[in-house]
């Protein structure tokens, strides 16, 4: 049972990691980058948006990273945590 939970998390963990948080960041800022690019017509208010957009994006990336370096902590920590469960385990039988 403890491996099947086990085998379960690191799936999950997996799938997580195939959706990359700075593809889905690029889109949202993009599409933020077109909406000022039509819609603004200042071209120096155009700028400044830009350049907010782009430190906006520069920040989200960096809390993106952030969060992965977690995840991959903690699902080292679990995968440990199991492995030290499992071999406890069958010393006991």
């Amino acid at each position: 049972m403890i491996k099947s939970i086990q085998d379960a998390l690191k799936g999950t963990f997996r799938n997580l990691e195939a959706i990359s948080a700075n593809s889905i960041i690029d889109t949202v800022q993009n599409t933020k980058r077109e909406w000022i690019n039509s819609v603004v017509t200042d071209e120096s208010a155009a700028k400044s948006a830009i350049a907010v957009l782009e430190a906006e994006t520069s920040l989200f990336k960096s809390i993106a990273e952030v969060g992965q370096k977690y995840v991959d902590t903690l699902t080292e920590s679990t995968t440990k945590y199991f492995d030290t469960v499992t071999e406890a385990y069958s010393i006991g039988k």
